[in-house]
């Protein structure tokens, strides 16, 4: 739509809307309506745009009424909820009234009847006895269970970022294998072909030629990002080393890249998850430190992988940005490896992040 290609973009459109009805995404089927009535408006078929038109608002007028009764029923789901607690508490206030009349009665019994008042004592450390065998047996299933929920969201992160990779490997693979070698084979034609036109054509072919070798450069620029091939092929050192000199080499901001002893391959999740973080913390002092120098230390230590990136920009402070998109990136990221990350920010004087990656088999 940017590029006003209308015919592209209605083709793309009515191809993702049969698939959003197929599945019956309405969310995603209300943004195809919406996208065809631009598209037709923009090639000029206004009756068509105006009945895709038409489609978008009543589909999004459903969609708001569906809103409005979820949350009446999440209101009245609440209500209910806080009812049945009230009356719970109610019903153990007068359990606990129970109780102490219970007790009162026992005491007395005591001091009428010696006999029965022991037998009525040896039962009710019986009883205790057993609550507490209860209570904890309840807490240890409880704690079973929230590590069985951490465990569950970690595997659910880990399939994220797996599936993430994946299909930015596989764009990579087809931008680098489809798109870049057709680009190439394009320059190859224009280059052919160039000697047999004139000159003031020629000149103008080669204009071409040139627009298309640098589409072909971004390309390939873009498709290694996704997917670097010196992290496929060479491994981490080599990737953070080219990141580096891609992000920072041609910049203002200097920067000292040291390794030790983290020459060799490791877990393709360890690489591409310290990688990745890596990658999001440059970016960090690229658009927020306003520094002029930084480090970036890797190596291994004891079976653990440890990553430390300083500048000596402005600083930041931790608690205003600890629910930012990077850092809770970060943080997902580090709990597929279990790993962690402890920062030293200090306003004015830069900024120090660690990460800690325990080196897992392959």
């Amino acid at each position: 739509m940017d590029l006003k290609e209308f015919d592209l973009a209605e083709n793309y459109y009515r191809r993702a809307l049969d698939l959003a009805l197929l599945a019956d995404l309405n969310p995603v089927v209300k943004q195809c309506y919406e996208g065809l009535s631009n598209a037709l408006a923009g090639k000029g078929r206004w009756k068509e745009s105006l009945d895709y038109h038409k489609q978008f608002v009543s589909l999004k007028d459903s969609l708001f009424s569906e809103d409005k009764f979820r949350i009446v029923n999440e209101l009245q789901t609440q209500y209910e909820t806080e009812k049945r607690e009230k009356l719970l508490a109610e019903e153990r206030a007068e359990n606990a009234e129970k109780d102490r009349e219970i007790e009162r009665q026992r005491t007395t019994n005591f001091m009428l009847y010696g006999g029965i008042a022991v037998i009525i004592l040896f039962g009710g450390a019986l009883t205790s006895r057993q609550r507490q065998k209860q209570k904890a047996r309840l807490s240890e299933a409880k704690a079973v269970h929230q590590q069985e929920l951490v465990k569950e969201r970690e595997r659910g992160l880990e399939a994220v970022f797996i599936g993430i990779e994946d299909e930015r490997q596989r764009i990579a693979k087809d931008l680098h294998d489809g798109v870049g070698q057709q680009l190439s084979g394009i320059k190859l034609s224009l280059n052919k072909f160039t000697a047999d036109f004139p000159e003031a054509e020629q000149q103008k072919l080669k204009t071409v030629t040139e627009v298309v070798d640098n589409v072909a450069q971004d390309v390939r620029s873009l498709s290694h990002q996704m997917m670097p091939k010196a992290l496929q092929e060479l491994g981490l050192v080599a990737a953070i080393g080219d990141m580096l000199e891609k992000s920072l080499g041609l910049g203002d901001l200097n920067y000292d890249f040291e390794h030790f002893n983290a020459d060799k391959r490791y877990n393709k999740r360890v690489e591409i998850g310290l990688y990745r973080i890596c990658q999001e913390l440059i970016n960090n002092i690229i658009k927020h430190a306003h520094a002029s120098h930084a480090v970036i230390q890797l190596f291994e230590n004891k079976s653990t992988l440890i990553l430390i990136v300083e500048d000596n920009g402005q600083g930041f402070d931790l608690a205003s940005k600890k629910d930012g998109i990077g850092l809770m990136n970060i943080e997902s990221r580090l709990n597929t490896v279990s790993g962690d990350v402890n920062w030293q920010p200090s306003p004015g004087s830069g900024t120090v992040a660690t990460v800690r990656i325990p080196i897992i088999s392959s």
